[in-house]
């Protein structure tokens, strides 16, 4: 999901709607969420891979050229 137009009407912090959400989860399903939170949808696929499993992971815009180089990507 791609919440980005509803997260500073739902939360202004990312981390915390994260939680919110993987509590929601849980609570109606019973079933763990791995969440990862970028300031692009491949920065956040990526950061979902370090999530896993039950948990959030952020990758910001001052991190994101080392996790990029972590994961192999050079320009």
């Amino acid at each position: 999901m791609n919440p980005t137009g509803a997260v500073r009407a739902i939360s202004p912090d990312p981390r915390q709607l994260a939680r919110d959400l993987r509590e929601s989860i849980h609570a109606q399903t019973g079933c763990y969420a791995s969440i990862g939170i970028g300031p692009s949808r491949l920065l956040a696929r990526l950061a979902t891979r370090h999530a896993k499993p039950d948990h959030a992971y952020q990758v910001g815009e001052q991190t994101r050229e080392a996790k990029l180089r972590a994961e192999g990507v050079s320009r």
